[in-house]
């Protein structure tokens, strides 16, 4: 299992989580801060995660499984 496919695991299970709090609940204990940065931001290219919020200290970014609507 890729830490690409534990964040998703992750999103899906407990949605809302921001990327400070994903290596302390379930992933790999080798998961850097900025391993798990960078991964995320390539799912949210990858249109698998979308992130909501503002950014910043004070509101940090959240991150949530992306559904694709197929019609």
């Amino acid at each position: 299992m890729t830490l690409a496919d534990d964040i998703l695991s992750l999103v899906t299970r407990k949605p809302g989580l921001t990327e400070a709090e994903m290596p302390s609940i379930s992933l790999a204990v080798s998961a850097i801060s900025s391993e798990v940065n960078s991964t995320c931001r390539r799912l949210i290219r990858e249109y698998r995660v979308e992130r909501r919020g503002n950014g910043g200290p004070g509101h940090p970014f959240s991150y949530h499984e992306r559904i694709v609507n197929r019609a």
